[in-house]
């Protein structure tokens, strides 16, 4: 079930103009990658959308990072914007990659936007399957129904590292 219509709205959604605000949801993220990355790993921003996150995470310095979405809209905005990122349809939630690909996936509030509990074990079976051993998922969110799933603990508090 998905709650917005992205595609309607991408182009609107990436000339927001929100300027100065990564403090507010990234505000731990540069201490998180820190402390369990560093800049030579390959990174995934999943549900990128227009590249706000992706972009962030790149002026850190962490070159290797890719993004994917489900809106096409959103990637054309992202392509637009950041002509040099490396910006990727997804369809459904079947992340575009090989097994074992990443070091690290990074995912900002996408969780607001899956409606169901079994979309969100998908996404998490995924995350599992392209993610290499010892890898990291980092994601913000606040929806209270992922606080467990499968025997995996997940915290209420936002931008908390969850190893799978």
């Amino acid at each position: 079930m998905k709650t917005h219509d992205y595609n309607k709205y991408a182009k609107s959604y990436a000339e927001l103009g929100i300027t100065n605000s990564y403090y507010l949801a990234f505000k731990d993220v540069p201490l998180l990658l820190e402390k369990y990355t560093n800049k030579n790993m390959r990174f995934l921003d999943y549900g990128c959308g227009t590249g706000r996150s992706l972009r962030f995470i790149k002026s850190l310095g962490y070159n290797d990072i890719v993004g994917v979405d489900i809106s096409q809209d959103m990637i054309e905005e992202a392509n637009k914007i950041d002509p040099k990122g490396n910006y990727n349809l997804m369809e459904n939630s079947h992340i575009p990659y090989e097994d074992n690909t990443f070091d690290t996936i990074f995912m900002s509030y996408v969780f607001l936007e899956v409606g169901e509990y079994d979309q969100i074990v998908e996404i998490l079976k995924e995350f599992k399957r392209v993610l290499k051993d010892k890898g990291h998922v980092i994601f913000i969110t606040s929806i209270v129904k992922i606080l467990k799933i499968n025997g995996y603990p997940f915290h209420m508090i936002s931008r908390k590292i969850i190893k799978i």
